[in-house]
């Protein structure tokens, strides 16, 4: 996987939706694993796209703390609010589900995330994905060199290009026991490319063509129980 770069208010509607449609099929996965859920909530939602992926769910709500992508969820149907994940505008043990898709790596203190997101919670936390830039597999020094500029462009931004790495501590640290994996690499080679094109447009790059076939970025997620 690669897709990591977005981030709420920073790139375009059509990118959002591409990257939620690629990882639809596994964020039901996941949510098979949990069981019955009446309720979730998604910190940082963006315009919705990953919550129109939350099925089998009687209530989806989202918060993210851009105004804009308050307004474009509202805008097409969806629950969304204006909130600071640091403080999840919403009273103790409200959903049965409350997740995160490529949030922590975009936030200074991703253990006062995690808290709050435990506090609002009555069932499970979820991050459905979180990148290791650093780990990249790429069969080209075209895409490798790519890939370092996506590093260096999250770090830049003020994000965590390696905060997969972080999940095993963080979700020690406030579950004890917890589930924990990478996403698997299963695509096509148009999708491949759909991919690579996507990192090019984030990274603002024109070059008409790319060279090389496989880029890679390990992706991990993981979940807990709420006691």
């Amino acid at each position: 996987m690669g897709i990591s770069l977005a981030m709420s208010g920073e790139i375009p509607v059509n990118l959002q939706k591409a990257q939620a449609e690629w990882m639809k099929n596994w964020h039901r996965y996941l949510l098979g694993r949990m069981g019955m859920l009446a309720s979730a909530l998604e910190v940082g939602c963006g315009c919705g796209y990953v919550m129109e992926n939350i099925k089998g769910v009687q209530y989806v709500a989202g918060i993210d703390s851009s105004i804009s992508e308050v307004n474009c969820a509202k805008n097409r149907g969806l629950n969304a609010f204006f909130g600071d994940a640091k403080r999840i505008p919403f009273p103790d043990k409200s959903f049965d589900l409350v997740y995160g898709n490529y949030v922590l790596m975009w936030n200074k203190e991703p253990k006062v995330i995690l808290n709050e997101m435990r506090r609002v919670s009555k069932k499970y936390v979820a991050i459905f994905a979180e990148p290791y830039w650093s780990g990249a597999v790429c069969d080209s020094s075209y895409l490798r060199n790519l890939a370092e500029k996506s590093r260096e462009f999250i770090s830049t931004k003020g994000g965590n290009p390696d905060a997969g790495l972080d999940l095993p501590g963080l979700f020690f640290e406030l579950f004890g026991d917890f589930e924990i994996g990478t996403i698997p690499l299963v695509t096509t080679h148009k999708d491949m490319v759909e991919m690579i094109e996507f990192e090019k447009e984030i990274l603002n790059l024109k070059e008409d063509t790319q060279y090389g076939n496989l880029l890679y970025v390990p992706t991990f997620w993981a979940f807990g129980r709420v006691d």
